[in-house]
């Protein structure tokens, strides 16, 4: 029975290999309760993804390997906190290294800052001016990503919707 307090690894099974899926087990047998003792990739699907989401963590301190951070990523995918409808921001919770997060925005990353390495460029229209033509009455906006910080090593990341898994792969690329 899936609870919905409680859910289960069955909606993110089809976004790990098997490689993936091999890990999370290993994970589980190692840092999670006695009664996950035996896990393998055929009841992954039954073990609820708090238990899986808490081992690999445990297993990320220990030793320091991008492995663990992807699967982080794809199992925490359901941290957005919503799904925002086109034009609007989409925010999501994400454990990023404070250091990381200030070298790479700054130290108020809270104002917004440029996304960084994306190179889109958006056309908002605006009120023309006086002798300024249609096509002219236009302001190019670089893509914006705002960061707050809720606790140590826990920020709250919103973007647009249209960028949120670009925004997301490069956080974990650069400050996991």
């Amino acid at each position: 029975m899936n609870d919905p307090n409680n859910p289960n690894m069955v909606r993110y099974i089809g976004k790990l290999d098997a490689a993936h899926q091999q890990i999370i087990c290993a994970a589980v047998r190692t840092h999670a309760h006695s009664k996950y003792q035996n896990a393998y990739a055929g009841i992954l699907p039954f073990i609820p993804v708090r238990v899986c989401v808490q081992s690999v963590k445990m297993a990320l301190e220990t030793s320091s390997r991008r492995n663990y951070a992807v699967i982080l990523a794809l199992i925490e995918s359901h941290l957005w906190l919503d799904t925002p409808s086109k034009g609007e921001r989409a925010r999501m919770l994400r454990q990023l290294n404070d250091a990381m997060v200030h070298k790479h925005f700054g130290y108020h990353p809270e104002r917004g800052v440029v996304i960084p390495g994306l190179m889109a460029i958006e056309k908002v229209e605006r009120e023309r001016g006086l002798f300024e033509g249609k096509q002219d009455a236009n302001d190019m906006l670089r893509p914006m990503v705002v960061l707050r910080n809720l606790a140590k090593d826990y920020w709250q990341v919103e973007c647009a919707a249209k960028y949120r898994f670009y925004v997301d792969g490069w956080l974990v690329d650069n400050c996991s």
